[in-house]
Parts: C-alpha cells; sequence; structure tokens
C-alpha cells in the first residue's frame, strides 16, 4: 500500500510538471510599441505572464507591498508618466495625435522649418533636435504652443534632464499655430547636450487653448543614437 501510494504520488508529480511545461509557451509581450522577451503559461482558459515582465514592458518595477505587489517606476516614485511611445510610433488621443519623426544629434544643426542653424555652445556637446508632427483630432479649432509646458524636457541614461531652445534657436514654423480640424503641424524641439551621454527619453507637456488639460507623453528615444 505504501509503495501504490508512494508511486501514485511520483506519477502525479511527473504529470503536473509535464502539464506546466507544456504549457509554458516562450514569445513576447508588447505594450505601446516595447516588447520585452516573456513565458506564457494557459490554464482555465487565461493567460498568465511574469509579473517582472509586465513591469519590464512598462518601464517600472516590481515591489512587495504587504500581502501584494505594487508597479513602481523604474526612475523612482517622482519619475514623470504619461502616455508612452518611441520614434515612429504613431500615439492617438481622442484631441490629437503625437508622432516623433526623426532624431538628429550634430554639433551643427540646420533647422527645418525656419531659416539658420543652431551650434552647440559648449565644447563637448551635441545639438539634439526632435522632429514632431501633431495632428487636430477633434471637431474644432484649436491654438498650440509647440514647446509645451514647463516639463517638457529631454532625458540622458543618467537621468539627468536638459530643457530646449527658446526664441531664434528654435525650430518651429511662424504663425499662431492654430490647427483646424485634421490639420497637423510639423516642428522640431531642439537641446544641447554632452555628446558623452545617451539621450533616453523625450518628456513632453501638450500645452494650447482648446486641449484639455495639459497630457504628459514620453517617447523612448534610446534606440535612435
Amino acid at each position: 500500500m505504501r509503495l501504490l501510494k508512494g508511486t501514485g504520488i511520483a506519477i502525479i508529480g511527473f504529470g503536473l510538471a509535464a502539464v506546466v511545461w507544456a504549457a509554458l509557451a516562450p514569445g513576447s509581450l508588447t505594450v505601446n510599441g516595447k516588447s520585452v522577451s516573456t513565458d506564457f503559461i494557459e490554464k482555465g482558459g487565461r493567460t498568465y505572464v511574469p509579473l517582472a515582465d509586465v513591469a519590464k514592458v512598462l518601464d517600472m518595477k516590481v515591489a512587495k507591498n504587504g500581502s501584494g505587489y505594487t508597479l513602481e517606476p523604474v526612475g523612482g516614485a517622482n519619475q514623470l508618466e504619461g502616455l508612452h511611445g518611441k520614434v515612429g510610433e504613431l500615439l492617438r488621443t481622442p484631441e490629437f495625435t503625437f508622432e516623433v519623426k526623426k532624431v538628429t544629434m550634430d554639433p551643427h544643426y540646420h533647422k527645418q522649418f525656419g531659416d539658420g542653424t543652431v551650434d552647440a555652445q559648449h565644447p563637448g556637446s551635441t545639438i539634439v533636435a526632435i522632429q514632431i508632427r501633431m495632428k487636430n483630432a477633434t471637431n474644432k479649432a484649436v491654438f498650440l504652443n509647440p514647446f509645451g509646458q514647463n516639463m517638457t524636457a529631454l532625458t540622458d541614461q543618467d537621468e539627468h534632464a536638459y530643457t530646449q531652445y527658446t526664441g531664434g534657436w528654435a525650430d518651429v514654423p511662424p504663425g499662431d499655430h492654430q490647427m483646424i480640424p485634421g490639420s497637423a503641424i510639423d516642428f522640431a524641439l531642439v537641446f544641447e547636450m554632452p555628446t558623452k551621454e545617451k539621450v533616453k527619453d523625450l518628456v513632453y507637456e501638450v500645452d494650447g487653448m482648446g486641449f484639455t488639460g495639459h497630457p504628459v507623453l514620453r517617447i523612448a528615444l534610446g534606440d535612435s543614437q
């Protein structure tokens, strides 16, 4: 009887392991255009993935919280979050679409939407120009401030933030930047940063008349360097 019981346990244990192994399927998890490798488990009509991989694709980390878990920003509790995207990805909201079309890095930047050249002002620095297209998705006219609100900044891999050039060094088209329904505006945000650093994100806080609040977008730029 003990032998039969022991054998039964061994068989059941092997069977469960085989079922779990058969249900474990490697693949990729994609959120807002960012993908990570993970493993999927299909059970009871549901799909399970490791919480750590979910956190990774959201640029967050897992923290134990009493009897449960929380997802926290990798950069700390005060990292500014918002709608996430990457270069070349069209982000959609009920009021506008937003796309970073191109990123250029050079000590001498020739404006694409105005006249003149912007030169790096400090030795060992480069100009980072981020070309953007925004389109009015509402049924009314809105006014856009291409420079965005105060949270607009360029960040690097060491968590430094850089403010943009404005005035005569900016690269925005002339005019009052009114956007009728369905119209778009192309412009570039211009920054200066040390050449030794690697760009990470553009944080863009929308500013204008006709939009609801000041939505924040975080665009990953790392692959563009």
